[in-house]
């Protein structure tokens, strides 16, 4: 949390969202005694910002556009997936 917390006191146009705190954990875990914070920060920067955004509408425009792709490409898969819902 501490890294979290560091990441999102630096740079308040992201918030935190639930999973993030798995991510930083395999960083923790993986880097060992190297410090984390670079490396957290650039995944919120670069590969989670959509999804750390005050409101979810990017993520949520951008799964319906994957919907729509999935249902011209496999319509059986987008039927599956549907039901899932």
């Amino acid at each position: 949390t501490t890294v979290i917390d560091s990441v999102l006191a630096l740079h308040p146009e992201l918030y935190y969202y639930q999973g993030f705190n798995d991510v930083c954990s395999v960083v923790v875990y993986v880097l060992r005694d190297t410090d984390p914070f670079p490396v957290c920060e650039r995944l919120a920067l670069y590969f989670f910002r959509e999804a750390m955004n005050r409101s979810l509408n990017s993520v949520q425009l951008a799964l319906k556009l994957i919907m729509r792709v999935v249902r011209k490409r496999d319509a059986k898969l987008e039927a599956a997936l549907a039901e899932c819902e």
